[in-house]
């Protein structure tokens, strides 16, 4: 009978020495290093997927604060130019300058 600690080269068939029977405790092993290999591939793809949309949001954000941090200046550059021309008064500019 085959015992615990079998060796696949030399485990034979006891009706057929020339025979090699098949370990399965072998092949399992093979066969679950193979799946943790295949879930370490996908786990690695999954996070550069991840860190991918994380970039892009990251992008987006900036692009938002980028166009408001624009919208901001041009507003104040009005209310400076009202100021210059007596329109507005200084309250005015202290506001478009906190916004």
């Amino acid at each position: 009978m085959l015992g615990q600690n079998r060796s696949f080269q030399h485990v034979f068939a006891p009706h057929d020495p020339d025979r090699v029977v098949i370990d399965l405790d072998h092949v399992d092993k093979g066969l679950q290093a193979e799946a943790q290999y295949r879930s370490t591939v996908m786990t690695a793809c999954q996070n550069v997927a991840d860190a991918l949309r994380s970039l892009q949001s990251d992008a987006d954000a900036l692009k938002a604060a980028t166009l408001a941090e624009r919208t901001a200046k041009v507003s104040l550059d009005i209310v400076q130019s009202q100021l210059n021309a007596g329109q507005v008064n200084q309250l005015a500019v202290l506001n478009a300058q906190q916004t």
